[in-house]
């Protein structure tokens, strides 16, 4: 429609600019968003790849344990899978679990130690935070084994 159109029928003059307007408004915001997601996606690479310097430059010791819990290469070695479903030996491992995790001041670490029970001989593995802690486990361990019964093979990680 022209000018002359607007201006047959009655209309106001100021409603012959408005389609124009509202158009152009429309094109830009358009062009905007494109301009946007363009930027948005040409900074993603840079982000990864600052993220991922900034990991190489900085290695971090893992949260977990999972190193020291990987079974020794000899096969003499005594492992979780290594206990049977014996009623006693689950009792004994039971039994030292429960004690270790209501005694306060072990930490985390000495609460979630590996206890392996095989006919009655218990074997303590996996870290702990101190020599207090690995001693105590151990007599943790003693009071229901039994004194000759307990192989400490705790070792003591620091933070």
């Amino acid at each position: 429609m022209n000018i002359v159109a607007f201006l047959a029928v009655g209309l106001p003059a100021s409603w012959i600019a408005y389609p124009v307007v509202e158009e152009t408004h429309l094109k830009r915001k358009s062009i905007m968003k494109n301009v946007t997601t363009i930027a948005v996606a040409s900074a993603l690479p840079l982000l990864f790849a600052s993220v991922m310097t900034f990991a190489s430059n900085n290695e971090q010791v893992a949260p977990d344990n999972t190193k020291m819990n990987e079974p020794s290469h000899n096969n003499t070695s005594v492992t979780a899978d290594s206990q049977k479903n014996n009623t006693s030996d689950l009792e004994i491992t039971r039994s030292i679990r429960r004690e270790l995790t209501s005694k306060d001041g072990l930490s985390t670490y000495a609460q979630n130690i590996k206890i392996i029970t095989m006919s009655g001989k218990v074997t303590l593995k996996g870290p702990v935070r101190s020599m207090n802690e690995k001693s105590k486990a151990e007599q943790i361990a003693k009071s229901v084994a039994g004194v000759t019964n307990v192989l400490n093979e705790l070792s003591v990680v620091k933070r």
